[in-house]
């Protein structure tokens, strides 16, 4: 016997409804509207029992897909390129610097490095071609430069690379310098210092000519070259000293026109040939001195070489 559930009477006495469930039996969600990359897409489901039942719900924004950073072919030398990336879902991208990426110059190639210009001579050395301010008052040659991240000797000064400067009065040389190439320094009137790297093993032809205000040279121990002219008319040059025991020659007008040059002093044991008139103009009494056991050997290699009252001493 069913009874009513309020009162435990027989059911039948009352007109009583049968209880419809209140669980609703969803199928699957269905979308409504889809999702993208950065916006919310929506879901619905219906119940499959009284099928007028709705229910929904956000889904959120995909997020972009980017795939891998490629190339985009800009890089220069000393310039770093760019590389993007882009997503697979739609058209967003993104790009960024490609650190490392700058070009290294092609053998031949001339670049602007901070204060100078440089040119490439091999995978890992480079030239001094000039200096990027033609007014400026000093100059440096580096023994390095970097260039697109990578370290390049810098080996040589190119010929008549400050030939000219009216305004030059300082430079110092680098250590990776092997030569002072022909006419380098010539006519830079103001020029008063020089400082020699190391690595210097000669002067070119009228590297320093018409240098007026050169006071004193002092070069090192790997010289082996005086080149024709190469301090011809430094008119205030008073004394040159030449720490190498390896030079071999001194050309000729090598010092011609220096009116107060009076002291050379020579360490070489080398010393093969002095041009004619290496020693032309120079101060009277110039006095050249030179090792013990070279004095007689050197007295004949300096005589008659522009300048009749030279002494060469011990």
């Amino acid at each position: 016997m069913t009874r009513c559930l309020r009162c435990s009477e027989e059911v039948s006495r009352h007109k009583v409804k049968t209880p419809v469930s209140s669980n609703h039996s969803y199928g699957a969600w269905a979308t409504t509207k889809a999702a993208t990359c950065t916006a919310a897409g929506t879901q619905k489901r219906t119940c499959s029992r009284s099928g007028a039942h709705v229910e929904t719900r956000a889904v959120a924004a995909l997020g972009h897909n980017f795939g891998a950073w490629r190339s985009n072919g800009d890089a220069q030398v000393n310039v770093n390129g760019t590389e993007t990336t882009r997503c697979s879902r739609c058209t967003a991208s993104k790009t960024r610097e490609a650190a490392g990426s700058a070009l290294a110059p092609k053998a031949g190639q001339t670049v602007a490095i901070g204060a100078a210009s440089y040119k490439a001579t091999g995978a890992a050395t480079v030239t001094y071609a000039g200096p990027a301010n033609k007014k400026a008052a000093s100059a440096t040659v580096p023994a390095t430069v970097t260039i697109s991240g990578r370290a390049y000797k810098v080996t040589a000064i190119a010929p008549k690379a400050f030939a000219g400067n009216k305004y030059l009065k300082s430079v110092k040389i680098g250590a990776n310098v092997k030569t002072v190439p022909a006419s380098a320094f010539k006519g830079c009137t103001k020029l008063t210092s020089v400082s020699f790297g190391n690595g210097i093993a000669s002067l070119g032809k009228n590297a320093f000519y018409g240098c007026k205000a050169l006071k004193s040279v002092t070069l090192g121990t790997k010289v082996t070259a005086i080149g024709d002219g190469a301090f011809q008319n430094c008119a205030k040059l008073t004394k040159v000293t030449v720490k190498s025991t390896k030079l071999s020659k001194v050309g000729k007008n090598a010092f011609a026109g220096c009116k107060k040059l009076g002291t050379i002093t020579l360490k070489t044991t080398k010393l093969k040939s002095v041009g004619k008139n290496a020693f032309k103009g120079t101060k009277s009494k110039m006095t050249v001195k030179v090792p013990k056991k070279k004095l007689k050997a050197y007295q004949k290699l300096c005589k008659n070489k522009g300048s009749k009252t030279v002494r060469v001493k011990k």
